[in-house]
């Protein structure tokens, strides 16, 4: 019991930095690719 609340808690907490880090990795190689196609210069996507 203690065992499996130990790996139901650790499991998404150790998992969350590499699902980070995909998403960042996807995001680095579309962005570009996105930024080009609809035109936008980085004056655009500043807040």
């Amino acid at each position: 019991m203690l065992f499996r609340m130990l790996v139901r808690v650790t499991f998404p907490l150790a998992a969350a930095p590499y699902v980070n880090q995909a998403a960042r990795t996807v995001m680095a190689i579309v962005g570009p690719v996105l930024a080009v196609e609809l035109g936008l210069s980085a004056q655009d996507t500043s807040a």
